[in-house]
């Protein structure tokens, strides 16, 4: 299957997929062009950049932007969908995601983060993605520490995954019993 991309007046990326009976099908994306190439130009050097491994969708907000990101794999064009919208029952209007990074996300293939989700990682703070994972509508994953997951997972909507608390409880000693620890999530979740 080929894929035409041409610039709608709205700044948004439009596609044409074209099918196998060689006809072409028109299949708005909603990509915002201009957040996707300051987003790749910002995170890659210019020989991964300009094949625009990160689609950054309408309605995404881009927080912070003080973190890496770690490509460990094949590079491909559209390899992570940040707010790509997937659910018939949400507010199109209102509904945000948000990026927050200022540690480093490590990405091991195909990854969507649906319309609505948070990513957030503190800083020295590392958070692993799997290949082909997907995260659905409003569910956040907030990292301070370092949270891993395995290949072929799938999160579905309203999930919060968190390694803090961000509340320190101290013993009768003054130390700290509830400081972050590592998440990991194996494969097929």
């Amino acid at each position: 299957m080929q894929h035409q991309f041409n610039q709608s007046d709205s700044g948004c990326l439009t596609g044409y997929k074209k099918s196998s009976n060689e006809s072409y099908h028109k299949t708005p994306k909603k990509v915002n062009i201009w957040k996707t190439v300051y987003f790749n130009f910002h995170y890659f050097p210019f020989k991964t950049a300009i094949r625009m491994p990160v689609f950054i969708y309408w309605r995404s907000e881009l927080y912070k932007m003080q973190g890496k990101i770690e490509i460990d794999g094949p590079i491909t064009t559209g390899m992570m969908k940040f707010g790509s919208h997937g659910l018939g029952t949400q507010d199109l209007l209102y509904s945000r995601t948000m990026w927050e990074v200022m540690g480093t996300l490590i990405i091991r293939g195909k990854t969507n983060i649906g319309r609505g989700s948070k990513i957030s990682v503190g800083d020295g703070a590392v958070l692993t993605l799997g290949h082909d994972f997907a995260i659905t509508g409003n569910s956040e994953i907030i990292c301070q520490k370092k949270i891993s997951f395995g290949n072929d997972c799938l999160l579905s909507w309203d999930i919060l995954i968190m390694d803090t608390d961000f509340h320190h409880v101290t013993n009768e000693n003054g130390d700290i019993i509830n400081s972050p620890k590592p998440i990991t999530i194996g494969d097929h979740v």
